[in-house]
This record gives C-alpha cells, structure tokens and sequence, in this order.
C-alpha cells in the first residue's frame, strides 16, 4: 500500500517522542524547517527548555505509557507519529522492555485506532534472537507495530554521525583524539554509521508519502 503524498498545514501535525536525543533533535529540526507543525514528547522539562525551548512540549513517562489509552491525550489532533525514544541499558530511570516494547505496542495499537501514521526509529540488528537486551527489546517493539494495523515505517539506523557527539559517537571522537599512539577499543566490533541528516530525510520522505507504507529498512552508509 502506498500513502497520498501529504499537503502540510496548520492541520498536518507530527508528535516527535524523544525530540530532544541525538536523532530526535534532528528530525524535530528538520521537519519544522520544511513547514511541519511538531510537537514534542519528552520527560526532562529542564533538557527540553534547553536543547528545542521554542517547540511546543507534551511531558510523559513512556515507562508508564503501556496501554493504549495512555495515549489518547498525547494523540489528540495528531497526524503523524516519530517514535526516536530509546535507552542503551537498564536502569533507576530506564526499564527497557517497557520503553522499547510495550509502550511502543500501546503507542502503536492507539495509532491503529486513529489512522495516525507511525515512523519507528529503531536500531540496525534488531532481531528477536539479538544477545543484547537493548535489541532484543526494540525488536519485540517493532514486531507489535507489524501486526497492529497502523500505517508505518520501521528505519533502522546504524551509528549515527552527526555534528554534535552523542553516545558511541563520543566514545569514537575522543578515541580518535589521543595524541601519538592510537588506543584500540572493541578491535572485532562491525561499525555501520549513517548521517543524522540522512535520517531525518528518510523520516521526511515518509511523512511526505514519497515512500510506501510498511517499508522496513537499515539506514546505514
């Protein structure tokens, strides 16, 4: 099934979740420079006000957003749905299975409900049988968007390169600084980078509907 290339007005409105990471940011920055409405969903008030202070907020908790109507508020006059939301690891703040599966399953069944279209940024190797619980669980997420009814899109960035470092970025750019002798970390890692500008026009042509509904794929250089 192929989507209607979209006309954006005030009525064609995305809710970006996770608009103030490293891949949020740069869709969010995107989509508004190309005439998008966008609203973001965050859980940080101070990070929002800091990194995106002039774009309109929703605050939730994703950990706790795992029914469908958890939803309803957060949709409401929504047309489009960018999920970037992710953590690499447990923790005090973080519960991976709830964040990358089940609330990505109520988000997801919500958006069924609504014929509201949903783009998922999830990971390159996210596969069921995957060692690590970071893409074990996003690939439980993306397996109850396929069997949802939603109209969407599953984007699997490798390591994304963008301006500003983030995450394994950071760790590559001060490897890549030590003066002298080279330190090696990870020696038989599989390193597959994508830009963040390349992300962003990915997750544009879709909401465009320059590209098809249900298309899955890598995204990576």
């Amino acid at each position: 099934m192929t989507s209607n290339p979209v006309t954006r007005t005030a009525d064609h409105h995305v809710l970006i979740i996770g608009a103030y990471g490293l891949i949020g940011y740069g869709i969010t920055k995107r989509l508004v420079a190309n005439g998008y409405r966008v609203t973001g969903l965050g859980r940080s008030p101070q990070t929002t006000r800091r990194v995106l202070p002039d774009l309109n907020w929703l605050y939730d908790d994703l950990t706790t957003q795992t029914k469908p109507g958890d939803w309803t508020k957060s949709l409401d006059n929504i047309t489009a749905v960018v999920n970037c939301s992710g953590a690499l690891q447990d923790g005090p703040n973080d519960d991976l299975e709830a964040l990358h599966h089940h609330a990505v399953a109520a988000l997801t069944s919500a958006c069924a409900t609504e014929n509201i279209k949903l783009v998922q940024i999830s990971a390159v190797g996210a596969k069921l049988t995957a060692s690590t619980p970071f893409l074990s669980s996003k690939a439980r997420g993306d397996a109850a968007i396929r069997v949802s009814g939603a109209r969407f899109y599953i984007f699997r960035p490798g390591l994304v390169i963008a301006p500003h470092a983030y995450g394994g970025t950071a760790m590559l750019r001060m490897l890549a600084a030590v003066p002298v002798l080279q330190p090696i970390a990870l020696p038989e890692a599989r390193i597959q980078t994508v830009s963040l500008s390349d992300v962003s026009e990915a997750v544009r042509a879709a909401l465009d509907g320059r590209i098809p509904d249900g298309l899955e794929c890598d995204l990576v250089g």
